[in-house]
């Protein structure tokens, strides 16, 4: 079955059959302003109840794309940020059970407005600044 890119197929397991879905890996970046607050986004997800959550800028990463491209991506597509520097902080597969998804959480410092010919920020996506200033 092909989900727009996302493929699943059904493997015979110990006499059981199961479902796994391929994708091709995703990136979560913390973005972390001078001051020490936390960019985060308000996002509309339509098949979690139709509800507008607050979350971390993330995204798919694209064929081709290291995790610190896809996060230099993400971050100009959501919040019109950039980052000076981008470290990969865990590595995780989320949900090893049925997906093969390898996640990348990253953090991104020296944060700036990035310029208005690179700003593409999501019209889906509204910036949220987090109060807490995590320098302390």
């Amino acid at each position: 079955m092909d989900c727009g890119g996302t493929r699943w197929w059904t493997v015979g397991v110990a006499g059981d059959a199961r479902q796994v879905i391929t994708h091709p890996g995703s990136v979560v970046v913390l973005p972390v302003l001078p001051d020490g607050r936390i960019v985060m986004i308000r996002q509309y997800r339509h098949a979690s109840a139709d509800t507008l959550f607050v979350e971390l800028v993330a995204g798919r990463i694209d064929a081709g794309e290291s995790p610190k491209k896809a996060a230099a991506r993400e971050l100009i597509e959501e919040t019109g940020y950039r980052a000076e520097k981008f470290s990969v902080f865990l590595d995780v597969f989320p949900t090893p059970g049925f997906l093969e998804e390898r996640m990348y959480l990253l953090l991104a410092k020296g944060i700036t407005a990035a310029s208005a010919s690179r700003r593409t920020m999501k019209k889906s996506s509204q910036e949220y600044s987090r109060n807490k200033n995590w320098n302390k």
